[in-house]
């Protein structure tokens, strides 16, 4: 088993031509696990 790292990032809003921004890390969350984090997250999306 390999432990996944859990971030808390933000996300910018979007640019003037409408695309979206790159995220930003803010820390790392060590109180959370990978299944806690990904929770609600379809399992379609990449």
């Amino acid at each position: 088993m390999v432990p996944l790292p859990v971030g808390e990032v933000r996300h910018s809003p979007r640019t003037r031509h409408g695309t979206p921004r790159r995220p930003s890390r803010l820390r790392p969350r060590p109180d959370l696990s990978h299944e806690e984090a990904a929770a609600g997250i379809p399992d379609n999306v990449e």
